[in-house]
Protein backbone atom coordinates (compact mmCIF):
# COMPACT_ATOMS: atom_id res chain seq x y z
CA UNK A 1 0.00 0.00 0.00
CA UNK A 2 1.64 3.55 -0.79
CA UNK A 3 2.08 6.00 1.87
CA UNK A 4 0.37 8.61 1.34
CA UNK A 5 1.61 10.98 4.10
CA UNK A 6 4.74 13.20 3.18
CA UNK A 7 6.72 14.84 6.13
CA UNK A 8 7.48 17.41 3.71
CA UNK A 9 3.92 18.63 2.38
CA UNK A 10 2.10 18.00 5.88
CA UNK A 11 4.87 20.49 7.51
CA UNK A 12 4.30 23.27 5.10
CA UNK A 13 0.34 23.12 5.17
CA UNK A 14 0.81 22.89 8.83
CA UNK A 15 2.45 25.90 8.70
CA UNK A 16 0.30 27.57 6.19
CA UNK A 17 2.47 27.70 3.47
CA UNK A 18 2.27 27.82 -0.56
CA UNK A 19 4.98 26.31 -2.31
CA UNK A 20 6.55 29.59 -3.00
CA UNK A 21 6.54 30.60 0.33
CA UNK A 22 8.26 27.48 1.43
CA UNK A 23 10.49 27.74 -1.56
CA UNK A 24 12.31 31.04 -0.57
CA UNK A 25 12.49 30.35 3.20
CA UNK A 26 14.67 27.07 1.73
CA UNK A 27 16.30 29.33 -1.28
CA UNK A 28 15.03 26.74 -3.61
CA UNK A 29 11.90 26.71 -6.44
CA UNK A 30 8.53 25.93 -6.09
CA UNK A 31 9.16 23.11 -8.83
CA UNK A 32 12.10 21.69 -6.00
CA UNK A 33 10.02 21.43 -3.22
CA UNK A 34 6.72 19.76 -5.34
CA UNK A 35 9.37 17.18 -6.20
CA UNK A 36 10.27 16.43 -2.71
CA UNK A 37 6.59 16.25 -1.47
CA UNK A 38 6.25 13.94 -4.29
CA UNK A 39 9.14 11.53 -3.39
CA UNK A 40 10.65 12.57 -6.35
CA UNK A 41 13.83 13.94 -5.40
CA UNK A 42 15.68 14.64 -1.72
CA UNK A 43 15.95 17.66 -0.45
CA UNK A 44 19.74 19.61 -0.95
CA UNK A 45 19.81 22.26 1.24
CA UNK A 46 21.52 21.34 4.82
CA UNK A 47 19.82 20.33 7.50
CA UNK A 48 20.20 23.27 9.05
CA UNK A 49 18.29 25.53 7.11
CA UNK A 50 15.33 22.77 6.26
CA UNK A 51 14.93 22.49 9.94
CA UNK A 52 14.80 25.98 10.00
CA UNK A 53 12.36 26.33 7.13
CA UNK A 54 9.98 23.70 7.99
CA UNK A 55 10.65 24.83 12.02
CA UNK A 56 11.52 21.80 13.71
CA UNK A 57 14.72 20.55 15.03
CA UNK A 58 17.61 19.31 13.34
CA UNK A 59 17.49 15.55 14.36
CA UNK A 60 13.71 15.49 13.14
CA UNK A 61 14.52 16.63 10.14
CA UNK A 62 17.79 14.31 9.65
CA UNK A 63 15.29 11.41 10.07
CA UNK A 64 12.94 12.58 7.96
CA UNK A 65 15.21 12.94 4.89
CA UNK A 66 16.18 9.70 5.77
CA UNK A 67 12.97 8.26 5.67
CA UNK A 68 12.43 10.29 1.85
CA UNK A 69 15.88 8.47 0.56
CA UNK A 70 14.26 4.83 1.58
CA UNK A 71 11.21 5.86 -0.11
CA UNK A 72 13.27 6.78 -2.82
CA UNK A 73 15.28 3.56 -2.97
CA UNK A 74 12.68 1.54 -2.51
CA UNK A 75 10.60 2.92 -5.57
CA UNK A 76 13.25 2.66 -7.79
CA UNK A 77 13.83 -0.82 -6.94
CA UNK A 78 10.36 -1.97 -7.12
CA UNK A 79 11.19 -0.18 -10.80
CA UNK A 80 13.95 -2.09 -11.79
CA UNK A 81 12.01 -5.43 -10.23
CA UNK A 82 9.07 -4.56 -12.68
CA UNK A 83 11.08 -3.88 -15.95
CA UNK A 84 12.85 -7.15 -15.50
Amino acid sequence: MKDTTNFFRDQRVKLNLNLTQMAARCGATAQTVLNWESDVSVPSPTVETLAKAYEVSESRMERELMAQRRRIERRREANMAAAG
